[in-house]
Order: C-alpha cells, then sequence, then structure tokens
C-alpha cells in the first residue's frame, strides 16, 4: 500500500510527490486549492509595485490563475508551502543566500527535490539542494548544468536566487523600489518555456527574509510570499 505524506489536514500520496504524470480528482483539487489559498492568506505579499526596470506585467496572484494550473502545479505549490514553513529549509536558504553574496561570479541555484525527503509529516517533504553552475557567467545569472536539466524534466524543479543587497546604492540613487526586482525575469520564463521546466525564484533585497515565487512552463508565477531567515 502506499504510504500518504500528511501536510497538515491534507493526505498526499508519496508515489505522487513531484511525478508529472499524476492527476487529482475534483475533489482532492478543491481540497488543495482550498488548503494554499489560507495558507497563502497568513503570508506576506508584495503590493503595489512600482514597476520600474521591469518590463514583465504577469499576476503572481494564486486565486486569478488557480483555473490555469495543472495539477502537478497545485501540488506542487502545496508541497512548497509546507516545506518553507520548516526551520530546516529557511536555514538551508539561508546559508545559500550568505554564500551567493560572497560569490560574485555567478547566482547560486540547484534542485528542488523529494530524495532526500522523510514522510515524517514534521519534517519537509522537500529539499532545496545547491548544484554548481555549469560555468560562471556574472554575478545575474546561474547557468544550470545538463544534469539538474535531465532531472528538472522529470518533474523536480530547478531554483536560483536574485540577490540584490549590491543594488541597495543604486536603487537608493534612482528612487527605485528595491521589491521591483522579485520573481522571475522574462529570460527565467522563456527558458523555464524553451526547457519544459518549473522553477522557483527566491529573491532578497534585505537582511531580514526573503521572498519566493514559483512559476511555470506556461509563464503563470505564483508568489508564495515571504520568509524571515534562519540563521
Amino acid at each position: 500500500m502506499p504510504k500518504n505524506y500528511c501536510v497538515q489536514a491534507v493526505n498526499i500520496p508519496d508515489y505522487c510527490i513531484l511525478n508529472p504524470f499524476f492527476s487529482l480528482s475534483e475533489k482532492s483539487r478543491t481540497t488543495y486549492e482550498k488548503f494554499i489559498a489560507r495558507e497563502l492568506r497568513k503570508k506576506y505579499h508584495l503590493k503595489g509595485l512600482s514597476g520600474i526596470l521591469r518590463i514583465d506585467n504577469y499576476t503572481e496572484s494564486f486565486l486569478k490563475q488557480k483555473k490555469d494550473l495543472g495539477d502537478q502545479d497545485i501540488l506542487n505549490i502545496l508541497l512548497l508551502l509546507n516545506s518553507l514553513n520548516k526551520g530546516e529549509v529557511k536555514r538551508r536558504i539561508t546559508t545559500y543566500i550568505d554564500l551567493d553574496l560572497e560569490d560574485t561570479d555567478t547566482e547560486y541555484g540547484g534542485i528542488v527535490t523529494s530524495q532526500f525527503a522523510s514522510l515524517d509529516p514534521n519534517e519537509s517533504p522537500l529539499q532545496f539542494i545547491s548544484i554548481p553552475p555549469e560555468i560562471k557567467k556574472g554575478n545575474n545569472i546561474y547557468c544550470p548544468q545538463e544534469e539538474l536539466l535531465k532531472r528538472v524534466n522529470k518533474g523536480e524543479h530547478e531554483f536560483h536566487f536574485h540577490l540584490h543587497t549590491f543594488l541597495k546604492k543604486e536603487i537608493t540613487n534612482k528612487n527605485i523600489d528595491p521589491q521591483s526586482f522579485h520573481g522571475p525575469s522574462i529570460e527565467d520564463l522563456n527558458i523555464s518555456r524553451s526547457e519544459n521546466f518549473k522553477g522557483v525564484v527566491i529573491s532578497s533585497t534585505n537582511d531580514r527574509s526573503f521572498n519566493v515565487d514559483y512559476y511555470n512552463p506556461e509563464g503563470k508565477v505564483i508568489d508564495l510570499g515571504f520568509y524571515n531567515k534562519c540563521k
């Protein structure tokens, strides 16, 4: 018999975690959507972005886009929300952020996987594992290895960082809203579509918190809210 992973009051069969071919029943999907909406209401979200220095115009609202999301998107978002509430995951992400800020030759990134996860509901169903870039091309780009691209095509997610503390002076001088740097870029969305993978962008412009966005090859972006950094 398959085991169930319990995300609070929601039971998820372990065989469907990061399974790109899994589909939900109408009842399960409705239950998951309600749970996601309730969890997202608890989070702080960006509002009233200035749009300066951004050429994108996508919405990040779950409620406005849920009907356009696939079953696997719904399950991915549910599992990500649960994982991001775990101290171990926030500590790992905070460590990666610190390492990325020290390395000005590349962005950091890696894979979101269930490979090392436990079915214990007190632990995270997903793990963020850093993978070095194929080549370092500068502080504002992450070049994933070929092996990573093979894995994301099988259902796992690519993740990378958008860290802009190094732009604080420029932001202040030009009166630019630092929040306008959060989320995936148009290039990120284009790569996701061409390589057919789902991704996560972790953004931060301060020393206290980070913002997380989930996106898919269809160009849908869901803001998963802000999380406190955890040492």
